[in-house]
């Protein structure tokens, strides 16, 4: 991770924290939907184990591992992309959406290169 203040530091591990309980509870809202459909026979228990599995075996760990191995200011930019963390959250600070917006910015660069 880039070098920065003290302050803008605690600010990207406090957004990056914050995105990865949301994104946790987006793949848990999900697993609940799975429980809902099986209380109400839309599936089976063999469905439901089978989808309890995968949630373990991939979302979980895919999350986990995402969050466990970046940078926070990587986390954040990749935060806003799916509404994780709205604009609206990161531009009060204004640092923070610039760094954003330059994340964004050179993204498209290298993708444009390949």
């Amino acid at each position: 991770m880039r070098e920065y203040t003290k302050s803008i530091r605690k600010k990207l591990n406090d957004l990056a924290a914050l995105a990865y309980e949301r994104e946790l509870e987006q793949a848990l809202d999900e697993l609940l939907r799975n429980f809902q459909e099986w209380k109400e026979n839309k599936i089976d228990c063999f469905k439901l184990n089978q989808l309890i599995h995968e949630y373990h075996e991939k979302k979980s760990r895919e999350i986990r591992n995402t969050h466990s191995g970046s940078d926070s200011d990587f986390l954040v930019y990749r935060a806003v992309k799916p509404g994780f963390l709205p604009k609206s959250e990161v531009a009060d600070e204004g640092y923070l959406w610039r760094l954003v917006y330059r994340l964004e910015q050179a993204l498209f660069i290298v993708k444009l290169a390949f």
